[in-house]
């Protein structure tokens, strides 16, 4: 399944919040549409609290 264009935002503004710097990093997360789901997911939950 393709990745929508905000799900791609939301996991890049992760990026500087977790000291992901290196463009050659992030470039490759965010070419991931399986690294793009774990950020997202990683973020939801640390917002809601269950992330353990």
């Amino acid at each position: 399944m393709p990745t929508a264009p905000h799900q791609v935002e939301n996991a890049g503004r992760l990026f500087a919040p977790l000291s992901i710097t290196t463009p050659e990093l992030a470039a490759q997360i965010l070419s991931s549409a399986a690294h793009v789901a774990a950020c997202n997911k990683f973020a939801h939950d640390l917002k809601v609290g269950t992330h353990a």
